[in-house]
């Protein structure tokens, strides 16, 4: 499976989005999963959802809205409503939101299942990237009023054990010098931690190959210098 993550979808540059138009020429039915935004009220939901679908439909995609809540404790329906696809667009948004989605469906499991396949790509930005990664655990420093705070109820009480563990790294989306208090805490925890991690700036993105592992980061540019934990960082 592909992997396309960006920190701010909607401000990537020609470069990766190339790679989508390509992608598209090939498999142009997206699932688009709005679930990173339960929390909000549903006009904004669908204000979202209407303004991706535009930015899908001009790379060259189909569009089509794969509620995730809609499958919740019915992992076999899930499975059966994903499988005529082979590109997913993950909504940014809460990120543990978003984990408690995949896994009441099973879409977690569904993504797992297909890892081995190069015939599909998930496609996520901010919290639909960072969901990727083993560890989410640094977002227990979000606030409790923050989109992305590990003590969301929106689904009720479901325990969520990590990430999907695609990559090993936790990208650290909207990154900035003067970036939020609570995102500079992460980053901080991070280091401390000696975790793995990407600093992904709003404009950038990773194209990620789960079975070589291969990444290429976008804007192309060199291979970015490792950080002072020995993390290679994006800039």
């Amino acid at each position: 499976m592909k992997l396309y993550l960006s920190s701010q979808f909607d401000k990537d540059g020609p470069e990766s989005l190339q790679i989508l138009r390509d992608w598209a020429k090939k498999h142009n039915r997206v699932a688009l999963i709005p679930n990173a935004k339960d929390m909000e009220e549903p006009e904004k939901i669908a204000g979202s959802v209407s303004k991706y679908t535009a930015i899908l439909q001009g790379l060259g995609f189909e569009v089509s809205v794969l509620d995730l809540k809609d499958y919740f404790n019915q992992p076999e329906a899930l499975h059966k409503a994903a499988e005529p696809f082979r590109t997913f667009f993950a909504l940014g948004g809460g990120c543990y939101t978003l984990r408690q989605a995949m896994k009441l469906s099973g879409f977690d499991d569904f993504l797992h299942s297909i890892s081995n396949s190069n015939d599909y790509l998930y496609a996520g930005f901010s919290a639909s990237a960072m969901v990727l990664a083993k560890n989410i655990d640094c977002l227990k420093l979000s606030p409790l009023n923050a989109i992305d705070n590990v003590y969301d109820t929106t689904h009720g009480h479901c325990p969520v054990d990590g990430g999907l563990g695609f990559i090993d790294y936790m990208p650290v989306v909207h990154y900035d010098e003067n970036m939020k208090e609570h995102r500079q805490k992460r980053l901080e925890f991070l280091i401390a931690n000696n975790r793995p991690h990407r600093l992904l700036r709003d404009g950038k993105a990773i194209v990620v190959d789960t079975k070589t592992g291969h990444e290429r980061f976008y804007p192309l540019q060199p291979r970015p210098e490792a950080g002072e934990t020995g993390n290679q960082h994006i800039r």
